[in-house]
């Protein structure tokens, strides 16, 4: 508890996180089944290592910063790919579901996007790039509005005609997001949010296009 207590004061001082007993019980149940595991030598795969250091990376770094912290306070070593895991339950912590399956169904949700998009426009996304963190982003709040129940919705539905019109490409991939999305969470996206997706698809294919 006293590790997973001063992981929680990492979060809030790195990431702006809340220390609260929703935040600590997680963390600390986690490294009791991480101290079983590295006291009995068994490895256990983390196969979104990947996904979650280029899309989480704020998160990913805490997650590294808390293996050494609970290492040095549990007096064992964790292993280094716990951080995964770490980062998990803090990105999860920025919604209101319990449990890390959410945050990992989002993350594989985030990386088929990005596979959706360099496919429709055989272009290739730099993850790390700020311009790729900005619709990381808009994905994130995209999950939480769904999640919380208020998806974008005008009661005067102009908006996804007008960017139909301009960004006719980048709505025919946001709407193919949009099944990815609806099929994860089982919730019709709005009209409205598969428009400001397109939005955010243009943006990022313009800023490519410009580099």
């Amino acid at each position: 508890m006293r590790a997973a207590a001063r992981i929680a004061e990492l979060a809030n001082e790195r990431l702006g996180l809340r220390v609260t007993q929703a935040l600590i019980l997680p963390l600390a149940d986690h490294l009791h089944f991480a101290m079983q595991r590295a006291e009995s030598g068994m490895e256990m795969q983390f196969p979104l290592l990947w996904e979650v250091s280029q899309l989480y990376p704020a998160e990913f770094a805490v997650g590294q910063e808390a293996v050494t912290l609970a290492s040095q306070i549990l007096h064992i070593r964790i292993d280094p790919d716990e951080a995964v895991a770490f980062a998990m339950h803090l990105v999860n912590a920025q919604f209101t579901t319990p449990g890390v399956g959410a945050a990992m169904q989002m993350t594989e949700i985030i990386a088929q996007s990005f596979a959706v998009i360099e496919s429709t426009f055989s272009i290739a996304v730099d993850r790390r790039s700020m311009n790729a963190a900005r619709f990381i982003t808009h994905l994130r709040y995209v999950f939480a509005r769904v999640n919380a129940g208020q998806q974008i919705a005008d009661p005067h539905p102009t908006l996804f005609e007008v960017i139909s019109n301009a960004h006719p490409e980048a709505i025919a991939c946001s709407m193919k997001i949009a099944h990815l999305i609806e099929m994860g969470v089982r919730t019709k996206l709005t009209q409205d949010e598969i428009a400001y997706l397109a939005l955010y698809v243009a943006r990022l294919i313009l800023d490519i296009s410009e580099r």
